[in-house]
Parts: structure tokens; sequence; C-alpha cells
């Protein structure tokens, strides 16, 4: 399996938790691993993840990066529920982000997410079966 195989069958695997915390993804979405548009090499603020909005791509698609320098299956779950909460029209990191994603088990400031103990507990056996 490759990484974008990987990527996506993780994030078809978190995206009916957002459903949970009542913010289900509507439109169609394609997540890679690429370069975000800024940050991705900086030593102090690095980019690690992007969500573009679907209006700005031809086919009404929300396109999601994930950064090749992360390579911990844990660590880039947690990045995919991130960025699937922007991929449901939770646009900056305000109160209703930083709710959304406290509720799915992600902690830490809401522009720099991890994974909390819940988020770890319920990755472990999506991650257990992709590898």
């Amino acid at each position: 399996m490759n990484r974008e195989e990987w990527l996506n069958k993780c994030a078809a695997k978190i995206q009916p938790w957002l459903d949970d915390v009542k913010h289900p993804v509507v439109s169609p979405f394609r997540i890679t691993c690429g370069w975000p548009s800024k940050g991705a090499l900086s030593t102090k603020k690095r980019t690690i993840g992007e969500c573009w909005p679907p209006e700005v791509s031809a086919d009404d698609t929300v396109e999601m990066f994930i950064s090749p320098l992360i390579d911990d299956a844990e660590e880039v779950a947690a990045v995919i529920a991130h960025e699937l909460l922007h991929a449901s029209g939770l646009k900056g990191h305000r109160r209703d982000f930083a709710s959304a994603a406290e509720r799915l088990g992600l902690e830490g400031p809401a522009t720099a997410t991890t994974a909390g103990e819940t988020f770890k507990r319920r990755i472990a056996p999506v991650l257990d079966k992709l590898g």
C-alpha cells in the first residue's frame, strides 16, 4: 500500500467520527502526501497539514495535504483528523474548531493539535489494521 492509499483509508475510518462531534464532512475530499503551501520546512513553526476548501478546486473537492516529513502513524492520523475538521467547514482555529477537536480527542493548541489519550485509544485498532 502506498502513502496515499494509507492516508485515504485512514481518513475513511476517521470521517464518521466527525458525525459524532456534529461536524460531518459534506464535500468530497482528496487527501495526499504533499508539501503545504508555506512553512513546510520551517524549524520554528512547521506546517504539517493543510486543507483547501472546495471552491478553490476545479471540481469542488476539498484538497488536503499531509507533510511527507511525518512518519509516525498515530501522528499522521491526528493530522488527518485535524484537517478533516477543516473539511467539515470549520475555518480557522477558534472556539468551534477547538471544541470539536477536543471532542475528537485531540489536544493542545488548536493550531497544532496532537493525539490525546482518547484519540490514541480510538485510533489504535485502525492503525493495527492499516499497518
